[in-house]
């Protein structure tokens, strides 16, 4: 129940807010993500963009690599021809990004030619496209799945899993243990364990 992280938020507009986060918090985020949520294995290769001081870089894409035994490629900034090399080089299985870096990707494959195979990938941070996200999933294999979080609570808070149907449009269902409404105002309301 120790503070183990404190980041920085401000929403989509705002003065950053630190926000702390419990070392259990960080842990159930990771485990829900990398294992319940995805299913990732020790012989999985994520493909990793996002800052590490971000609740995506750490909670999903540090922390759950971590949680599965897997190995992790990391990139300084995210390019997409540099990603596809890396992809490629690293045997990456395993996709962690946003909607624009999944465009981005597509346009940067069509033109090069390159198209490696991928088992999953997790997208968050906006929503998806319908179009980009079947493109993703035809060029590059993978099996894509949605998911929302917020840096108040840890990591995801809902996500898509890889052993039930996928609902395209849909970014999937409560963390294990939580609480989500929505408010009459339409905003999110989580409670976590």
């Amino acid at each position: 129940d120790d503070r183990g992280g404190i980041l920085f938020t401000s929403g989509t507009t705002g003065t950053p807010k630190g926000v702390e986060l419990t070392g259990r918090g960080l842990r159930r985020a990771a485990e829900y993500i990398a294992l319940t949520g995805l299913g990732l294995r020790a012989d999985d290769v994520l493909f990793g963009s996002a800052p590490l001081a971000h609740v995506f870089g750490m909670s999903g894409c540090m922390n759950g690599a971590i949680a599965a035994g897997a190995c992790q490629a990391l990139v300084p900034r995210f390019q997409p021809e540099a990603a596809l090399d890396l992809i490629e080089a690293e045997g990456v299985t395993v996709f962690m990004g946003v909607p624009a870096m999944c465009s981005a990707l597509l346009a940067a494959s069509a033109e090069s030619g390159r198209a490696p195979g991928m088992r999953l990938a997790h997208v968050g941070g906006a929503p998806l496209a319908l179009d980009t996200r079947h493109a993703f999933e035809r060029r590059f294999g993978a099996v894509v799945l949605e998911g929302y979080g917020m840096t108040e609570a840890g990591g995801a808070l809902t996500l898509e899993h890889h052993d039930r149907p996928q609902a395209p449009g849909s970014v999937g269902t409560p963390a294990a243990g939580g609480e989500l409404r929505l408010a009459e105002d339409g905003g999110v309301l989580f409670r976590g364990p």
